[in-house]
C-alpha cells in the first residue's frame, strides 16, 4: 500500500505544479497572468507545500532561460551565454544507435568532429537553465538547488543508512 501512497502524492503535486505553472512563469517575466487561484491540497504540511513551490519557481526560471545560461567567469560576470549546440539531437541519437566499423577510439574521434561539445566546463552555472540542441529540443535542464539543503540532507542521510544497512 505505501507505493499507492506516493503515487497519489507524487500525482497530487504534478498536477498543482501543473496547474501553477503559467502564473509562475508568468511572473518571472514579470507579464500579467489572471489570478486563478489555485491553492495547494489542504493534506499538505506547510514545509512541504513552500518546498513545492520552490522546486516550481526553479523549475520555471530554468524554462524561460531556456538555450541561454548565466555563467560566472572573470570576463563577464552575469552575462547570459547562449547555451545550445551547434548540431541536431535526433541526428546525434541516430548515428549513435549505428554499428560502428573500426576502433572505439576512431568512432569517439569522429563523433567528437561531428557532435563538438558545448565548451562550458570552465565555466561556473549560477541560475537555473536548459541546454538545447540546434533546433530547440531540451538537452539538459539545469536546476540548481531545487531540493532545500533540509532536504538534500534528509535524502543523502537517508541513502547512506540504507547503504550501511545492506538494502
Amino acid at each position: 500500500m505505501p507505493e499507492l501512497a506516493v503515487y497519489q502524492e507524487t500525482s497530487a503535486v504534478a498536477t498543482y505544479m501543473k496547474a501553477r505553472f503559467p502564473s509562475v512563469l508568468h511572473s518571472i517575466v514579470d507579464m500579467p497572468y489572471p489570478d486563478v487561484n489555485i491553492r495547494h491540497p489542504n493534506s499538505w504540511p506547510l514545509e512541504f507545500a513552500v518546498e513545492v513551490d520552490h522546486a516550481l519557481d526553479v523549475i520555471a526560471r530554468a524554462f524561460h532561460n531556456q538555450g541561454f545560461c548565466v555563467f560566472s567567469h572573470q570576463k563577464a560576470f552575469n552575462r547570459p551565454q547562449l547555451a545550445s549546440t551547434s548540431w541536431d539531437a535526433r541526428r546525434y541519437a541516430d548515428r549513435i544507435g549505428l554499428k560502428h566499423p573500426g576502433t572505439a577510439n576512431e568512432f569517439e574521434d569522429t563523433m567528437q568532429r561531428q557532435f563538438k561539445p558545448l565548451n562550458i566546463s570552465h565555466h561556473l552555472e549560477i541560475t537555473p537553465c536548459t541546454i538545447t540542441d540546434r533546433h530547440g529540443s531540451l538537452l539538459v535542464w539545469y536546476l540548481p538547488n531545487i531540493l532545500l539543503p533540509e532536504r538534500q540532507v534528509q535524502w543523502v542521510l537517508g541513502f547512506a543508512i540504507d547503504t550501511l544497512m545492506g538494502k
